[in-house]
């Protein structure tokens, strides 16, 4: 055997071995990519995003109108829940300067806050786990406050319940203490949220639905948003696609990485 020869046969296998392992490389890639982008995709949330519809671009007609409108769309068989908010779980929601009233500015963390009317913990299955939701029947909760769970241990409130805190420039009480939920990409840790009330200060109408039968409940919700504002154009997004529209930079890496291992095993046959 020549040299030339020898040299040829020790870089046809050295090439071989690295397209082998390349392989083996890519699909072990695949595989964990899919892994990671089924689980985040079917990873309790801590709160239930299935099957809420949130119409948005409102006109002040239609803020205007929200009780009654709100009365209207509950009278639908498929529909069981309705409430507004500034935002929803998924969207970019604002940040503020938080802290206890007895503390300092300087001692001020950033948390996020919703503005929400009632039944949004209903509506979206948050779950309550100390003191209270907001009441229709309680005035003052107009100047109250509920806390994520999160935001209570940065805050350091050892009893929350009755606590005043400042969020940006107003003053508020924690009535109530929620579960710590997902409302940005499992690609973030839970950061503090508030909840607060602001009268007609919302963007959002969020309807939960029964599942099935979902154009024809569409069109019925449609036509109810039009009646209120016939210049309204209606707009709407599903809560779940949010998420869903979250991953899907991991679901393209992931159909990518599999083009290449599929490439790298059929140029390893035919070496």
């Amino acid at each position: 055997m020549t040299r030339s020869s020898f040299a040829s046969r020790f870089i046809r296998k050295a090439l071989v071995i690295f397209q082998f392992a390349i392989s083996i490389f890519l699909i072990t890639s695949v595989f964990l990519l899919n892994r990671q982008v089924n689980y985040m995709q079917n990873r309790d949330l801590g709160f239930d995003r299935e099957n809420i519809v949130s119409v948005r671009g409102l006109t002040q007609s239609i803020r205007n109108s929200y009780p009654a409108l709100k009365a209207e769309l509950l009278q639908h068989p498929a529909i069981t829940h309705v409430t507004a908010s500034h935002d929803v779980p998924g969207e970019n929601i604002s940040l503020q300067n938080s802290r206890k009233a007895s503390d300092t500015p300087q001692s001020s963390i950033m948390m996020y806050e919703n503005y929400v009317q009632h039944d949004y913990m209903e509506t979206f299955g948050i779950s309550i786990v100390e003191g209270r939701d907001f009441d229709p029947e309680m005035m003052t909760d107009s100047a109250s406050v509920i806390l994520n769970e999160t935001a209570v241990r940065k805050l350091g409130l050892e009893n929350p319940i009755g606590e005043e805190v400042i969020i940006w420039e107003y003053s508020g009480k924690v009535i109530g203490v929620v579960s710590d939920f997902n409302f940005k990409s499992l690609h973030n840790e839970i950061d503090p949220m508030a909840f607060t009330m602001w009268e007609k200060y919302f963007s959002r109408i969020s309807i939960r639905m029964l599942p099935g039968n979902t154009p024809e409940t569409m069109d019925w919700i449609k036509q109810r948003f039009e009646n209120a504002d016939p210049n309204y154009t209606f707009e709407y997004f599903f809560v779940d696609d949010l998420f869903t529209q979250m991953y899907h930079q991991e679901e393209h890496l992931n159909r990518l990485t599999l083009a290449a291992a599929l490439i790298a095993i059929i140029l390893l046959v035919q070496i």
